[in-house]
This record gives C-alpha cells, structure tokens and sequence, in this order.
C-alpha cells in the first residue's frame, strides 16, 4: 500500500489485493492520527505607503509589528525586521504583498548573505503577491524578506511568516 507525500495518507497500489474493508479502515487510522503541534510561528508585518527603488532590494520591516509564538525556537529580533533562529530547524517562510500596481516582484526568502540564489519569483499582473520557501535553518540565522521590484510602485502591505514545522 502506498501512502501520499504531504499526509501520509494509505492508498491502494495496482498490485495489492482488493480488500475495501482494509482500505477503508487504513485511510480512517491515517484521518484520525494525532496531528504535531505547532511548536512556533513568528509574523511581521509592515504597513505603509513606500515606494522602492526599482531593480534594488529593500527591506520594509522599520516599524513594523511581530506577533510570537516562537516556543523557544524563533523570535523577531528587537527591531521586528528579521526572525532569529533560536533552536535549529525547519521552517515554512512566506511572504505576502500588496502594492499600487501590478509591477513584477522577487522576494528573497531568507539570510540577506542569500538573496542573491534564494528568489522565488514571486508573479505579476495583480496587487497581491506570495512567495514561498521550505528550508531548514541554524541557531544564530537571521531570516527576513527581501523585495525588489521591477517599477517603482506604493507599497501598502507587506507580511513575512515563519511557521516551525520540524524542530530538531
């Protein structure tokens, strides 16, 4: 019986042997497990009116406000511009934007030493962009998101999320 790669769920291969009484109740156990707890999430968030740069990487975090849930793990730093790893692990980045325009975005998701290999194009042709990034991080990392836009645009919102998903 194979199972699927985000939930693990239990289904039948061509080769196993019709048995829906089994099936059933294996894809029921797998629904029913316990779910992990979130063990943290840090948000910051930065509204405003700011134009960047076109073709230049701006950080909008000045003033912005954290939530945390870190447990131990991450934390906004004193300044709520970058989300410091506490305790190595891994971590769902993402990051949300709302602008003027319909301008094309990249969004860095990560130390600023990577913005340079670490783009997730993050679209264009609408006023809401998301970028997203799955990756593991070490204690002492400072995460954040980066922007670059190709045209000088207002920016209104911006959101950076980090949600623990696999602690050490």
């Amino acid at each position: 019986m194979g199972t699927t790669p985000n939930l693990r769920l239990p289904y039948p291969e061509l080769t196993d042997s019709p048995d829906v009484p089994r099936d059933i109740k294996a894809l029921a156990l797998a629904l029913d497990a316990p779910k992990p707890p979130t063990t943290g999430f840090v948000q910051l968030n930065w509204t405003g009116n700011y134009s960047p740069a076109a073709n230049t990487w701006t950080n909008l975090y000045t003033n912005s406000v954290a939530r945390d849930n870190g447990n131990g793990f991450i934390k906004p730093d004193a300044r709520n511009q970058h989300i410091e790893v506490l305790k190595a692990c891994t971590l769902d980045l993402s990051a949300q934007l709302v602008c003027d325009a319909s301008p094309d975005w990249l969004v860095a998701l990560g130390t600023d030493a990577e913005k340079a290999n670490s783009y997730a194009w993050a679209g264009s042709g609408g006023v809401v962009t998301n970028a997203r990034r799955l990756a593991r991080w070490g204690v002492g990392s400072q995460l954040q998101a980066m922007v670059n836009p190709k045209t000088s645009v207002p920016v209104r919102y911006f959101i950076l999320t980090a949600i623990v998903v696999e602690p050490v």
